[in-house]
C-alpha cells in the first residue's frame, strides 16, 4: 500500500472524525440550551401537547404562546408536537409516570376517552367555567360566564356519565369538498361547483373524457380510505334519514346499530329496501370517479393527488383547508356536498341533507390534574380562549373560531355549519366484527367484485354470529350500561361528601339531583335492556 494512498484514508479519517465532534458538542450545546428553557428555575414553564403537524398551526399557537409570555415575563409555554400515529401512546405513558404535559390536547388517547381514566387525571372545569374570563373585558363578553362565551355552551365537552366539563376548546371543524377552480374553467368550461348530485357527475365525466383525450393519469375525485369516509356517510345518512320515523326509538335523532337490528328483527328494515340500494348505487357510481385502489390509499396520498394536479377534487375537513391552499398553485374553491335534485336519479329516496346544527366544538385542551402549574396551565387557557385570540389563532391557521361573536377568514365562511337538513344518522354496524365485515364488503362491492346482494349477505351473516355478532355487541352494551351505573353511584357519593366542603361545588342540592336522575335512568334502561336481551333475538336473518 502506497504512502500516498494511507495519507488520503488518514485525511478522510480525519475529517469525519472533526465532524463527528463538532456534531457532538453542536448537539450538547443544543441540549443545554433546551434545558435551560425548560428547567429554567427563573421561569413558571408549562408544556401543551398536541398532534396538529398541518402548515400554520405550530407558528399561529407559538405566536399565541409568545403574546402571553409579554404579558407574564416569568411564564414560559412550550409545544410538544406528537404525530396521531403515536400521539395515544406518548399521552397514556406520561399520564401514568405522572410526567404529562400541563395542557393535552384532547383525543387518540384511551385514558383521554374513558371515564374513568379521565376523571383521574384530568382536571374538571364546572368550578372555573362559572366565572367570566377576565382576558374578554373591554368586549361585549365581559362579566359573561366563561362557559357561555363559546358558541356551544361547551356542550361538546360535557361527560354525561361524570356530570363534568373537561376541556377547554379552540376551533370548530366541518367537511367539505375541495375542487381546482382552474382545472374546472379550462375543462367544463366554467369554476362554478355544482349545486346537484346530477351535476357533479356531469362534472366528473367530462373530467374523465378530457383525462383520455389528453391521455393523462387525471381523476375527478382524489379518494382515500380516510376521505371516502366522508364522502359516503353524508350521502348514506341522507338516504338513511328516511329510516328515521321508524327506528328513531330513542327519539333523539339518531339510529344507533341497536335500534338497526332491532329494525331488521320486526321487519321496519331490509336490506333490499328500494331507498338502501339507491343509496348503495349512488356510492358505487361515485366510487368510479376515484382513482383506482382508493380504498388502500392515505389521507397524505390522495392530498398529494390533489395539490400536484392529478385528481381535480378532494374531500376533507375544515382542518385541512390552509395546508392545501398553502400547497396548490392553483385557485382553491370549496363546495358543500350536493344532493340529488327530485327530478333527478335517485332524488325520491333521499329525505334531505345532514343537519349541521349539533356541530359542536373541538380542538380542546384538558388541564392535568396533577400539574405542578396548574394555575398557570389554566390562565393561558382563558388568554386562549380569549374572543381577541380565538379569532386571531384560527383565522391564522384557516380553522373556525369557536368563541361568540367571531368570525372566520372569508375564504372559509363556506364551512360555517347550516343548520338546514335531518339530524338523523344511519349506520348498518354494530360492534367491531360488523365494522370489519362492512368496510371489507363495501371494498369488495364498489370493486365490482361482489353484487349488492352478495354485500347484504355478508353484513347479516356478521349481525347474525353466534360468537362475534349481535349477542356479544349488546353484552358490550350493557356491560358499558352497568358500568356507567356504577360510576353514576360512586359520583353521588362523591358529590355527597363535596358537601363537607363548601368551596368544592356551588350548588349542591342541584348537582345531587341531576346525578341522582342520571342515575335512575340509566338503572331503569339497564334492566330494559335486560329484559329484551333475555327475550332473545337470536334467530338469523335472511335477505331480504
Amino acid at each position: 500500500m502506497s504512502w500516498k494512498k494511507i495519507n488520503k484514508e488518514a485525511l478522510g479519517n480525519g475529517i469525519a472524525g472533526c465532524l463527528l465532534v463538532v456534531a457532538f458538542f453542536g448537539s450538547l450545546t443544543q441540549i443545554r440550551r433546551t434545558a435551560q428553557e425548560v428547567f429554567d428555575p427563573t421561569k413558571k414553564t408549562i408544556s401543551i401537547a398536541h398532534w396538529q403537524l398541518e402548515l400554520g398551526y405550530r407558528d399561529a399557537l407559538d405566536k399565541v404562546c409568545r403574546e402571553y409570555e409579554k404579558l407574564h415575563p416569568d411564564v414560559k409555554i412550550r409545544q410538544v408536537a406528537v404525530s396521531e400515529k403515536f400521539y395515544g401512546q406518548v399521552v397514556n405513558t406520561h399520564l401514568v409516570s405522572g410526567t404529562a404535559p400541563d395542557l393535552i390536547e384532547m383525543g387518540f388517547s384511551t385514558m383521554v376517552q374513558m371515564d374513568q381514566y379521565l376523571a383521574r387525571y384530568f382536571e374538571p372545569m364546572s368550578g372555573h367555567i362559572q366565572y367570566p374570563n377576565p382576558y374578554n373585558n373591554g368586549t361585549e363578553l365581559e362579566g359573561v360566564r366563561w362557559q357561555d362565551t363559546f358558541i356551544d355552551g361547551m356542550q361538546s365537552w360535557y361527560r354525561e356519565a361524570l356530570q363534568e366539563y373537561y376541556g377547554i376548546p379552540s376551533s370548530a371543524f366541518t367537511v367539505r369538498v375541495f375542487y381546482n377552480k382552474d382545472m374546472f374553467q379550462k375543462i367544463v368550461g366554467h369554476d362554478r361547483p355544482p349545486k346537484t348530485f346530477g351535476e357533479f357527475m356531469n362534472i366528473c365525466e367530462k373530467i374523465e373524457t378530457s383525462a383520455k383525450q389528453e391521455k393523462t393519469t387525471l381523476v375527478p375525485i382524489a379518494g382515500s380510505l380516510y376521505n371516502s369516509r366522508i364522502f359516503f356517510e353524508r350521502y348514506l345518512n341522507a338516504f338513511g334519514s328516511r329510516y328515521e320515523p321508524a327506528l328513531d326509538f330513542g327519539y333523539d335523532g339518531g339510529i344507533t346499530g341497536y335500534r338497526m337490528y332491532l329494525g331488521l328483527r320486526q321487519g321496519k328494515l331490509k336490506w333490499d329496501d328500494p331507498t338502501n340500494k339507491a343509496a348503495f348505487e349512488l356510492l358505487h357510481e361515485l366510487s368510479q370517479h376515484f382513482q383506482p385502489g382508493f380504498m388502500a390509499v392515505g389521507r397524505e396520498q390522495a392530498a398529494f393527488l390533489f395539490v400536484q394536479e392529478q385528481a381535480a377534487m378532494i374531500t376533507s375537513g375544515s382542518w385541512d383547508a390552509e395546508s392545501l391552499f398553502r400547497q396548490a398553485r392553483f385557485k382553491v374553491g370549496i363546495f358543500d356536498f350536493p344532493m340529488p335534485a327530485k327530478d333527478e336519479k335517485y332524488g325520491q329516496y333521499v329525505r334531505g341533507r345532514q343537519s349541521e346544527a349539533g356541530t359542536g366544538t373541538g380542538g380542546g385542551f384538558g388541564l392535568y390534574r396533577l400539574s405542578k402549574q396548574k394555575e398557570v396551565a389554566l390562565d393561558f387557557l382563558k388568554f386562549f380562549s380569549s374572543k381577541r385570540i380565538n379569532q386571531q389563532f384560527n383565522q391564522d391557521i384557516t380553522w373556525i373560531p369557536v368563541v361568540v361573536g367571531t368570525q372566520p377568514k372569508e375564504n372559509l365562511k363556506v364551512f360555517a355549519p347550516d343548520p338546514v337538513g335531518y339530524a338523523s344518522s344511519f349506520t348498518w354496524v354494530w360492534g367491531s366484527h360488523s365494522d370489519e365485515v362492512y368496510m371489507g364488503g363495501l371494498t369488495q362491492y364498489l370493486q365490482n367484485e361482489i353484487s349488492f346482494d352478495q354485500f347484504g349477505k355478508t353484513i347479516l351473516d356478521a349481525l347474525n354470529d353466534k360468537t362475534y355478532g349481535w349477542y356479544k355487541a349488546a353484552t358490550l352494551d350493557y356491560e358499558s350500561m352497568r358500568n356507567t351505573v356504577t360510576m353514576q353511584e360512586q359520583l353521588l357519593g362523591i358529590v355527597l361528601s363535596d358537601h363537607l366542603f363548601p368551596k368544592a361545588i356551588g350548588n349542591f342540592d342541584q348537582k345531587y339531583r341531576e346525578v341522582l336522575i342520571r342515575q335512575t335512568k340509566m338503572a331503569q334502561a339497564q334492566e330494559e335492556y335486560r329484559d329484551r336481551l333475555q327475550k332473545g333475538l337470536s334467530t338469523t336473518l335472511e335477505v331480504k
